[in-house]
C-alpha cells in the first residue's frame, strides 16, 4: 500500500513539474505573413529641363560649365551669328531708309507733289522692312541659349564647333534647392502601391544611411524598365510603373545616385 501511494505521489510530482516547465504554445498566425515591396530608384533634381536649340547653327562658346550655378534667362551657350548680324544690319539699314520714304512720301502729298498711292507704297515697303528686321532679330535671340530657370548646369553634350540642331539638347539644368527619386515599380507589385505610402530610402552610395519619403505620384500607364541594381534575380524585361518619391531629408544624396527603395506597408511609418 505505502509503495502505491508513494508511486502516486511521484507521477503527481513529475506532472506538475512538467506543466511548469513546458515551453510556451507559440500564438496562432495573425493573418497573412508581412511582405516588402522593393523598387529601383534614381536620385534627381526637384526640376530639371534639357535645353536645345531651336535653329540649325554651330556652336560659338558655352558660357558655362557642368556644376556651375545659373540664373534664369542667363545666356549659357552663344551659337554662331555672324552671318545673320550681317543679314539684321542690312535689314536694319532697309527698315530706316523706308522710314526716310515714307516720311519723304507724306511731305509731296502734304504739298500737292504726289498722290496718296506713293504714300500707300512707302507704307507697304516699311511694313516688310519691319518684319524682315524682326525675324532677323528673333533669330540673333535664337543665337543665345538661356537657362529656363535658376539651378545648376547638370550635363554638357557638345563641344563649341560642334553643330546644334533642335533634335539634340545643348544641356541639361536642374534646379538642386530639393531633391526626389524617380523610382520602378515592378508591374508585379502595384496591389501594394499607392499615393501616401511611406518608403525608406536606402542608397547604394551609403550603405548604412537609410532615409525617409512618401510616394507622391504615379505614372498613368506602365512603361519599359528603365533603371537597373545589382541583383541577378532582377526581371530586366519587366513592365514598371514610375513613382515619384519625396524625400523628407536628402541628406548626402546627390542627382544621379542609384537607391534601393523599400515600401512599408499601410500605416507604418518609416523610421
Amino acid at each position: 500500500m505505502r509503495i502505491f501511494i508513494a508511486s502516486v505521489l511521484l507521477a503527481a510530482v513529475g506532472a506538475a513539474t512538467w506543466y511548469l516547465v513546458r515551453p510556451a504554445p507559440e500564438p496562432p498566425p495573425l493573418g497573412k505573413p508581412e511582405r516588402r515591396v522593393w523598387a529601383t530608384g534614381k536620385v534627381e533634381a526637384w526640376k530639371q529641363a534639357r535645353v536645345g536649340s531651336t535653329i540649325l547653327e554651330r556652336i560659338k562658346v558655352f558660357l558655362k560649365s557642368e556644376g556651375d550655378v545659373v540664373q534664369a534667362g542667363e545666356a549659357v551657350v552663344l551659337l554662331e551669328r555672324s552671318i545673320v548680324e550681317a543679314q539684321w544690319s542690312r535689314a536694319r539699314a532697309v527698315r530706316e531708309q523706308a522710314e526716310r520714304d515714307l516720311a519723304r512720301a507724306r511731305r509731296l502729298v502734304s504739298e500737292n507733289a504726289a498722290s496718296n498711292v506713293e504714300v500707300e507704297k512707302a507704307e507697304t515697303a516699311l511694313a516688310v522692312a519691319k518684319a524682315d528686321e524682326a525675324a532677323l532679330e528673333a533669330r540673333l535671340e535664337d543665337a543665345v541659349i538661356k537657362a529656363p530657370f535658376a539651378g545648376v548646369i547638370l550635363k554638357v553634350y557638345r563641344e563649341p564647333g560642334e553643330l546644334a540642331h533642335p533634335e539634340a539638347p545643348l544641356f541639361v539644368v536642374g534646379d538642386l534647392s530639393k531633391l526626389k527619386v524617380r523610382a520602378e515599380v515592378d508591374e508585379l507589385e502595384l496591389a501594394e502601391i499607392r499615393t501616401g505610402v511611406a518608403v525608406r530610402i536606402h542608397p547604394d552610395s551609403f550603405p548604412d544611411l537609410t532615409l525617409s519619403g512618401r510616394i507622391e505620384k504615379l505614372a498613368g500607364a506602365l512603361g519599359r524598365k528603365s533603371l537597373f541594381s545589382d541583383d541577378p534575380q532582377e526581371r530586366i524585361d519587366a513592365k514598371v510603373l514610375e513613382a515619384e518619391i519625396h524625400l523628407d531629408d536628402a541628406g548626402p544624396l546627390r542627382p544621379g545616385m542609384n537607391v534601393r527603395v523599400e515600401v512599408l506597408s499601410a500605416g507604418e511609418r518609416a523610421r
